[in-house]
């Protein structure tokens, strides 16, 4: 199981009046988790790691590329858009695809 996090900003209500922001989260099942890319980064004082993979979600699942996704602990940033997969002979879709990325350091 993952955790989609969708982070829900503040604002202002009609009044002016500042809103708190929010946090939702919920676990989802994946289809699988590939790795897709990691590299070093290093210079100016500052050595780094970007990690990448790609995950697939069934195809109901819901997630913005604003949202995080928390792999065993982990929390990976949803990089570019959110896509749906599909065999060209079936009628429906058959997953979501998101490509995903961590840094730290």
């Amino acid at each position: 199981m993952v955790k989609i996090v969708r982070k829900n900003p503040g604002g202002h209500d009609q009044y002016g009046d500042p809103v708190d922001s929010t946090e939702e989260s919920w676990e989802v099942e994946p289809i699988a988790i590939a790795p897709r890319d990691s590299f070093e980064l290093n210079g100016a004082g500052r050595n780094g790691v970007v990690v990448g993979l790609t995950a697939y979600f069934p195809p109901e699942t819901e997630i913005l590329s604003t949202d995080e996704i928390d792999i065993e602990g982990e929390i990976f940033e949803v990089e570019g858009i959110v896509a749906t997969w599909q065999h060209p002979n079936a009628p429906l879709p058959q997953g979501v695809q998101v490509a995903l990325r961590r840094a730290q350091g």
